[in-house]
C-alpha cells in the first residue's frame, strides 16, 4: 500500500521526525542497559564463565532489554521530536496551515505502533528461546551442573543424584516451587531408587518434598512407598536454583498462558504468572497511552514554556502514569482481584486525563 495515499506530506514529515528521535533514544537506552548488564556479569565471573562468555550472554539477552526499553524510549523520543518542532516554531506554521494539535496523534501513534510490533516480536523471541539459552549457557559455565531445555524442564546433578523438574516456578520474589519433581539416586553407577513428588522446595541444604512416591528396585522384591512429606539431603547451591526458576517477566506470552492453564488446572496459585500475562497483553496499549497523555504537555502554548520545561512535563506525565499503574497492580494483588483490573484502571484514568488536556490545548 502506498504510504502517500494514507498520509499527507505533513504527516509523513512528522512521522520521519518521530521515527528518527525514537530510534535514536531506543538504541541509546538498549546499549546503556546492555553495558550495565555486561558490567554486572564481569563482576560475577566464576569457574569457566569468563570475559568472552559474559559478552555472549549479554548479546543473547539484548533483544529482551530492547523490548523492555521501548516504552520509555517511545515517550522520550516523541517528546524530543515534537519539542524540537515546537522550539523551531514549525508547529505554529502547521497550525497556521490548518493543522490542529490533535492531528499530531495520527502520525505519532501510527509510528509508535509500528515500532511496538517489532518490539513485541523481539519480546516473544527473546522470552521464548534466547533467555532460556542465555541462562542455560551462563549457569552451565559457572557450575557445570544445569541443563535447561523445553519441554523437558530442568535437569540437575545433585551430588551423586540426578534431579529433574518439569516446572520450576517463581511464586514470590525469593521463593521458588518445583512441581512434577523427581530424584534419580544411583549406587555405584546403577540406578536403584527414584522419588516422584508433586511439589518440592529447597530449604537449608535439603529437598522438602510433598506427596512423594519412593520406588526402590535394588531390593527383592522391589518396594514402593508413599510419603506425605519427605526430606532428602542436597548439595545444590540455593543461588543456582533461584537462577534456574522460570521468572514470569522473561517468559514469552505463549509460555505464560501455558503455565497459567497448568497451575489453574492443578488448583495452584497462578496469580504471579497471570499478572505477567496481562502485562504482555496490555504492553502496546499502555505504551500508546503514555504518548497520548504526554503529548499535550509539549504541544501546549509554545511561548509560555521553554523546551526543557515542556520535556520535563511530558516525562512527568508518563512517569506519573507508570507509578499509578504500579500502585494499582499492588492494591489489586493484595485483594486478589483480577490482574487485568490493576492495568485497566490506570488506562481509563490516563485516557480521561488526556482527553481533558486535549480539550484545553486544541
Amino acid at each position: 500500500m502506498n504510504l502517500r495515499l494514507l498520509f499527507s506530506r505533513v504527516d509523513r514529515y512528522l512521522l520521519s521526525q518521530i521515527w528518527r528521535s525514537v530510534l535514536m533514544v531506543w538504541l541509546i537506552l538498549t546499549l546503556l542497559y546492555s553495558a550495565l548488564q555486561l558490567i554486572g556479569q564481569l563482576r560475577d565471573m566464576a569457574g569457566a564463565y569468563q570475559a568472552l562468555d559474559t559478552l555472549w550472554y549479554t548479546l543473547l539477552t539484548t533483544p529482551g532489554r530492547a523490548y523492555q526499553a521501548l516504552p520509555f524510549a517511545a515517550l522520550t523520543g516523541v517528546l524530543i521530536a515534537v519539542g524540537r518542532l515546537a522550539a523551531q516554531e514549525e508547529l505554529i506554521v502547521m497550525r497556521m496551515a490548518g493543522c490542529s494539535r490533535l492531528r499530531l496523534l495520527k502520525p505519532t501513534l501510527t509510528g509508535i505502533a509500528g515500532m511496538l510490533l517489532v518490539a513485541m516480536l523481539l519480546g516473544e523471541w527473546s522470552g521464548g528461546d534466547l533467555m532460556s539459552k542465555a541462562r542455560n549457557f551462563r549457569i552451565g559455565k559457572i557450575t557445570g551442573q544445569v541443563s535447561l531445555a523445553d519441554p523437558s524442564g530442568l535437569w540437575l546433578r545433585d551430588g551423586g543424584n540426578i534431579v529433574h523438574v518439569l516446572r520450576p516456578l517463581m511464586i514470590g520474589q525469593q521463593v521458588t516451587d518445583f512441581y512434577e519433581f523427581r530424584i534419580f539416586a544411583a549406587d555405584q553407577g546403577r540406578l536403584c531408587e527414584w522419588l516422584e513428588a508433586r511439589r518440592a522446595q529447597h530449604q537449608a541444604g535439603e529437598w522438602v518434598m510433598e506427596d512423594v512416591v519412593q520406588t526402590n528396585v535394588c531390593t527383592n522384591p522391589p518396594q514402593k512407598k508413599h510419603h506425605q512429606q519427605l526430606r532428602w539431603p542436597s548439595a545444590v547451591d540455593t543461588g543456582l536454583l533461584a537462577n534456574a526458576a522460570l521468572r514470569p517477566s522473561i517468559l514469552a506470552t505463549r509460555d505464560l498462558l501455558a503455565y497459567v492453564e497448568y497451575l489453574d488446572s492443578n488448583g495452584l496459585d497462578s496469580y504471579r504468572y497471570r499478572n505477567a500475562y496481562y502485562r504482555r497483553l496490555f504492553y502496546a496499549p499502555t505504551t500508546l497511552l503514555l504518548i497520548w497523555l504526554a503529548l499535550p504537555m509539549v504541544t501546549g502554548p509554545v511561548r509560555q514554556l521553554s523546551r526543557g520545561r515542556r520535556l520535563a512535563l511530558g516525562l512527568s506525565a508518563g512517569l506519573g502514569l507508570y507509578i499509578l499503574q504500579q500502585l494499582s497492580e499492588s492494591v489489586v494483588a493484595v485483594y486478589r482481584w483480577h490482574p487485568a483490573v490493576g492495568i485497566i484502571i490506570p488506562l481509563v484514568i490516563g485516557l480521561t486525563v488526556g482527553a481533558w488536556l486535549y480539550r484545553r490545548t486544541i
